[in-house]
């Protein structure tokens, strides 16, 4: 017996009117049998709505609550106004306008790794990844293995900390089962990654 199951699923494509690697979702159908084999397919059926990582990359610097407003103003006065923006930015050259460059560069590509990580993810905004990543769970095969409860467990505790409320800003923490969807996703990724490579 079959189990139907939808998902999203990522894919790198590359835009060559831009030359920049934008992640892309494409509509899978995946079907798994008893013995945990997964098949998939894509669907021609177009899909509703925008797709997340467009969503993801579409929103304003002050939406994503990766950094401060005065940040996001820095970054604007350099053209950055919104998460793609932000993607297709060289970190060095947006580094050589603030004080402390290495720093700057550093928090530039942290913040490029969190929207990269969380348009791949569904459900995942930018400031929960950058919150992983404080949690240790910095890529998406270490996240497949984690389970909902511990990894909630982790963030409460970091939340804890004054680094954490200072990330947080009085946000909540994302639920248990927005954690377990992000999980299930990253898993079945890696169920098809590992099934491709015995192919």
């Amino acid at each position: 017996m079959f189990k139907l199951i939808y998902q999203w699923i990522l894919r790198k494509l590359t835009r060559e009117s831009e030359g920049a690697l934008v992640p892309s979702l494409v509509r899978v159908h995946f079907k798994v049998d008893d013995q945990g084999t997964v098949n998939s397919e894509e669907l021609d059926e177009p899909t509703s709505g925008v797709r997340h990582d467009e969503t993801i990359a579409m929103m304003p610097l002050e939406q994503l609550k990766l950094c401060s407003l005065k940040r996001c103003e820095r970054l604007r006065e350099h053209g950055i106004e919104t998460a793609g923006d932000l993607l297709e930015a060289d970190a060095e050259l947006i580094a050589k306008h603030f004080s402390a460059k290495r720093k700057a560069k550093f928090t530039i590509r942290r913040y490029q790794r969190a929207i990269r990580v969380s348009a791949s993810i569904p459900e995942m905004m930018p400031a929960d990844a950058m919150l992983l990543f404080n949690v240790h769970r910095r890529h998406a095969r270490t996240l497949a293995l984690d389970s909902p409860l511990r990894l909630r467990r982790d963030m409460e505790r970091y939340s804890e900390s004054s680094q954490g409320r200072e990330q947080l800003r009085g946000r909540a923490l994302p639920s248990v089962s927005v954690i377990k969807t992000w999980i299930d996703h990253c898993s079945m990724k890696q169920r098809l990654a590992a099934q491709e490579c015995r192919s």
